[in-house]
């Protein structure tokens, strides 16, 4: 059933957190920190930040880029708390949260930088800024900054990487940041003897590679 999806169950756990007036922080096991995002992120005023994607095509044809859960930063206002909750409700209707959160956003009337005109999507260097008739302030954060489509010297501005991959299982995800080099595990990390480990910390510290 919908209400069993981890999307459903996600973004229960993210309203209750947001009514406890706790800032949320989303992103996906894929999504490489490549710098400390979060100066850039205090530094805007909104009160939903997100990463650019293509999905859902609706709204990605609709405005010319869509807001990718994959990153996305919450800040605990009564303007989130209202939306999220509106979001809630079109998962358990769609059983996906991105189509979920877009969909909401398009009801909500969204308006991106006082303008008609569509968004960037991977050409994007700049924020771009949106607000609904519920008075909901939405970031589309940067491509350079925070890539999905992941090409050439894209590490080179990035702070938060989540590249797209058209296999969705592990092994391919793997494979891609290691391409990327956004790999930073020890080879035959799993088989290191962890028993004189005490903190999560220490953990990380044993199983990095230090060169790269």
């Amino acid at each position: 059933r919908t209400t069993d999806t981890l999307w459903f169950v996600r973004w229960k756990l993210l309203l209750r957190l947001l009514n406890k007036n706790v800032n949320v922080l989303m992103a996906d096991l894929d999504a490489n920190f490549v710098r400390n995002p979060m100066p850039l992120l205090n530094s805007y005023e909104a009160d939903l930040m997100a990463q650019r994607g293509t999905f859902p095509e609706t709204q990605s044809g609709k405005w010319g880029s869509a807001l990718c859960m994959g990153f996305a930063y919450w800040r605990s206002t009564l303007a989130t708390k209202r939306f999220t909750a509106s979001v809630n409700k079109q998962i358990a209707k769609t059983g996906d949260d991105q189509v979920g959160v877009n969909e909401a956003l398009d009801y909500a009337g969204v308006v991106w930088n006082n303008s008609t005109e569509k968004l960037e999507f991977d050409t994007s260097t700049r924020p771009a800024f949106g607000l609904t008739n519920k008075g909901l302030r939405v970031v589309l954060l940067p491509h350079n900054k925070f890539p999905r489509k992941c090409e050439d010297d894209f590490l080179a501005h990035s702070f938060v990487s989540h590249c797209f991959e058209p296999a969705k299982d592990g092994a391919a995800k793997m494979r891609q940041a290691q391409k990327n080099n956004l790999w930073i595990l020890k080879e035959g990390y799993e088989d290191i003897d962890i028993s004189s480990v005490s903190t999560f910390v220490e953990y990380l510290q044993l199983i990095r590679n230090n060169d790269l």
